[in-house]
């Protein structure tokens, strides 16, 4: 007899992009009083091909000689879809003292289908504020 045909079982498997977190930082205003409040934004992408679970950002650090000071949490835990899903995060700092101030953050979090941590991107940082004393009367 013949010989018994043979088919290959054919399965397509398609390689995902990690979840992959991609944050900007922004403050308004860019330059205050002393006393006055300063808003800080921090938007966080998913540039991946899988969404991103537990996403967190912990409250902005601030370097300079400007002293700034908020009583909010750190931001998340929170999910962000696939393919440019977005977060956003936001925190309201006081003007304490005079001087420059730099805010940085950072997203960490895990992918959904995996537990993996996701990718992210290096700091997320503001252009340089500036605290000013206010003027006098």
């Amino acid at each position: 007899g013949l010989p018994a045909a043979v088919t290959p079982d054919c399965a397509v498997t398609r390689i995902l992009r990690p979840a992959t977190l991609v944050a900007s930082l922004g403050t308004v205003p860019s330059s205050l009083c002393e006393g006055k409040d300063t808003t800080v934004t921090v938007t966080v992408v998913n540039t991946g091909e899988v969404y991103a679970v537990g996403v967190t950002v912990k409250v902005p650090d601030r370097v300079g000689a400007g002293v700034v000071a908020t009583t909010d949490p750190d931001g998340g835990p929170v999910s962000i879809p696939a393919n440019g899903g977005t977060a956003t995060f936001v925190w309201r700092f006081t003007a304490v003292s005079a001087g420059d101030v730099l805010f940085t953050a950072k997203a960490v979090g895990t992918e959904g289908s995996s537990a993996k941590p996701a990718k992210s991107s290096q700091a997320a940082q503001s252009k340089r504020g500036r605290a000013t004393q206010p003027a006098s009367a």
